[in-house]
């Protein structure tokens, strides 16, 4: 194994990250081709993957919305795992954030993501009790849309 190289990502990256992420437990569903080119075309620049060539071997997604950066899909391939990938894309995206002027930084994570816990705890995260997180179901969206026209 070589060293990774860093980037943001692109549009055209989609049907690889959907197979590290296929082979990577806790991140839930995939993201639509066309969800992933919106989300690049926003907040490309604050995100980072990793390559293998031009396979990706790792990822972080994140966005920024003035104030607050988010981050999702950390993902790093198994094969990868322990050789200061997660960390490498988690420095790039946070000096991205701060230099757009985020003052705090957050994520969200299944609760049994205990391998995700370790990383994001290292990283001098913590959890937050009078936090609740909500959320509309894509049922409920559906209504929603109609009913809005």
């Amino acid at each position: 194994m070589s060293v990774p190289e860093y980037r943001s990502p692109v549009a055209d990256d989609h049907p690889g990250l959907c197979r590290l992420w296929a082979n990577c437990a806790g991140l839930g569903g995939t993201l639509s081709a066309a969800g992933f080119a919106s989300f690049v075309a926003v907040s490309g620049a604050y995100s980072c993957i990793a390559l293998d060539g031009d396979q990706p071997v790792g990822s972080l997604l994140a966005s920024f919305d003035g104030v607050r950066g988010a981050f999702s899909r950390l993902a790093v391939d198994p094969a990868w795992r322990g050789r200061g990938v997660a960390r490498a894309l988690f420095d790039r995206c946070s000096r991205a954030l701060f230099a757009a002027g985020a003052e705090h930084l957050y994520f969200l994570i299944y609760g049994d993501n205990e391998t995700g816990k370790r990383f994001w705890r290292a990283a001098g995260f913590h959890g937050v009790d009078n936090v609740e997180f909500w959320v509309m179901g894509r049922e409920t969206v559906a209504q929603r849309k109609a009913a809005i026209g």
